[in-house]
């Protein structure tokens, strides 16, 4: 009977050791792809064309994020571009969550502020996509893929 106890404490242990075993390299993971992909840099909009351009400048310090924009639109007819002129002005400013980047952002043009998530598609790649537009006049699209600048 002793033995089928000890046997019992032995199994549990294994087990338990084996738990937090899963859990340490689980957590450990998350960590190493946090520190893959990092938000601070340039990224411009892959379909920057002649018509219309966005680029953003993000610096993330642990899970918070803020950053720059410029946008033009119309043909360069109408330009919104944030941080350029004053270097400590900030359009962009949110934190990680889940691997999710939620942010606040606004434009030169309305008095309003927008929100978006900002994704990981690969290390050197995210989405752009507006969860709540800006209120008047703004050319942030809805939706786009960045990629960053080396």
């Amino acid at each position: 009977m002793k033995s089928k106890n000890n046997l019992l404490k032995v199994l549990i242990a294994l087990v338990f050791l084996v738990l937090i075993t899963g859990v340490l390299i689980s957590k450990s993971n998350s960590v190493f792809s946090r520190v893959q992909n990092n938000y601070s840099g340039q990224w411009e909009w892959i379909k920057n064309d002649d018509t219309s351009t966005f680029n953003l400048e993000l610096n993330e310090l642990n899970t918070f994020v803020t950053g720059t924009h410029c946008i033009s639109a119309l043909n360069g007819n109408k330009s919104d571009c944030v941080g350029i002129i004053d270097e400590d002005e900030i359009s962009i400013k949110g934190s990680i969550t889940n691997n999710v980047l939620k942010v606040t952002f606004k434009g030169s043009f309305a008095d309003g502020e927008g929100q978006a998530e900002i994704r990981f598609i690969s290390a050197d790649k995210i989405e752009w996509k507006v969860t709540k537009k800006i209120a008047g006049e703004n050319y942030f699209p809805q939706q786009a893929t960045l990629v960053k600048r080396p």
